[in-house]
């Protein structure tokens, strides 16, 4: 697993990275999500992180090896600063909404590969969820992701049981 920060510097070594990978690849795009007063304030930074040069980038360094992509995730941090009444598919269309210009670019990059899932880490929602289907996405044996998905319901229903 490699975390980039989004300077542009650690962008390119990122792209440089990502073609010299020799296994399937899961990327984890992460929006930021900033939402006070009624509306989202971080869109500008998004499509502006996300323009279609360095999406499209991300693509080419793994366009001769296609199979390298096992899964796209777009996640959507701070979902604990959403309003607490929507729910995840409420946040994921809201959020893709007003961030129209970063996820077009993305979706034209990857179309239907990408998965959305809303999260945050001051409260797990969804982490533990999230985690589970990247594991499981570059699983090709059967058994192991059954196993693997039992393993992550389990801890679902741990952590919804200690709040």
């Amino acid at each position: 697993m490699r975390d980039y920060p989004g300077e542009e510097r650690f962008r390119r070594e990122a792209l440089n990275h990502i073609g010299q990978f020799d296994k399937k690849v899961v990327l984890i795009l992460v929006l930021l999500v900033e939402f006070a007063d009624g509306q989202f304030h971080d869109v500008h930074k998004n499509s502006t992180y996300y323009n279609a040069q360095f999406v499209h980038a991300i693509r080419q360094c793994l366009s001769t090896a296609e199979h390298k992509i096992s899964s796209v995730f777009v996640v959507f941090n701070k979902s604990d600063l959403l309003p607490s009444h929507w729910d995840d598919t409420t946040a994921i269309n809201k959020i893709k909404q007003a961030n129209k210009a970063a996820i077009e670019n993305i979706e034209q990059c990857f179309g239907e590969e990408v998965r959305y899932k809303v999260t945050s880490a001051l409260t797990n929602r969804n982490i533990i969820n999230v985690v589970g289907e990247i594991g499981t996405s570059t699983l090709a044996e059967p058994d192991k992701k059954n196993r693997l998905q039992d393993w992550i319901e389990q801890q679902g229903r741990m952590a919804e049981k200690n709040g």
